[in-house]
């Protein structure tokens, strides 16, 4: 005779909970840690770091001798994070349809994963994906006329010493109304906001011109170089010089590689 749900789950249980409490309690732990730590990371937009926390799932899982178990256990972390993310962005941020969507399509991608190579190749595309996701959230939301007056000034505006005030001032705005304004729909402030996609255009400046670090932060309007690589650093967890060497790096290797 068929187990009810009920009988299974109880044998299952207990059998779950045998193997975290004797076998794996340091490793699962270890694995949820790295998870959340790998979301502030993405939220943060910190590439480099979030890819960090997923290697590092993937370190623990090669624990596991057995080959087979451990593409299952990459497959089940892996997927249990890109469920978790529409439920973690939408608690922290609000609810969005692109969120849902990239959750479930990246589940859908990770379940055709069958090597562990395939899981290492692919960390740069989650981490990639899901910050993507989270900028395109600026436009998704933007069905407020000053909201979308506000995230056009700033792109049109971007290689000039920008603040909340002087945006307010040429959209006839206070400077009060606006930031509450930019906080309730974006997210963040409009500091936070104006920072952001400076940072985000330096990032093609240093991948598509030889300027120095100091002649890309006097063009888009940061304080000094110094302030510059301070702010890059807090928020890509590397400083520019190490970006732009990591570029160079990447061109060497698929170079070797052809």
């Amino acid at each position: 005779m068929k187990k009810t749900n009920y009988q299974l789950f109880n044998q299952l249980f207990q059998q779950e909970l045998y193997a975290l409490q004797h076998d794996g309690q340091g490793a699962y732990g270890k694995i949820i840690e790295e998870g959340t730590h790998f979301f502030e990371a993405v939220y943060h937009r910190q590439s480099d770091k979030a890819n960090r926390h997923l290697h590092h799932i993937v370190q623990i899982t090669a624990a596991e001798p057995d080959p087979a178990a451990r593409i299952e256990d990459l497959q089940r972390y892996f997927t249990f994070l890109a469920g978790s993310f529409a439920d973690r962005f939408s608690q922290k941020l609000s609810f969005s349809w692109e969120f849902l969507a990239t959750a479930t399509t990246m589940m859908k991608i990770i379940e055709t994963w069958r090597s562990e190579e395939e899981y290492i190749e692919g960390m740069v595309f989650i981490t990639d994906t899901f910050i993507k996701t989270l900028d395109s959230r600026d436009f998704e939301i933007v069905n407020h006329p000053h909201i979308i007056r506000f995230v056009h000034h700033v792109e049109h505006h971007i290689y000039e010493r920008l603040n909340v005030q002087q945006a307010a001032k040429s959209l006839s705005l206070s400077a009060g109304y606006l930031s509450r304004l930019v906080k309730e729909h974006l997210g963040v402030s409009g500091t936070q906001y104006i920072k952001r996609k400076k940072l985000e255009e330096s990032l093609n400046l240093l991948r598509n011109n030889h300027e120095s670090i100091n002649a890309i932060a006097s063009k888009l309007g940061f304080p000094n170089g110094s302030y510059f690589i301070k702010v890059f650093k807090e928020r890509y967890d590397i400083t520019p010089k190490q970006y732009r060497q990591s570029l160079i790096n990447e061109i060497k290797i698929n170079t070797n590689s052809i």
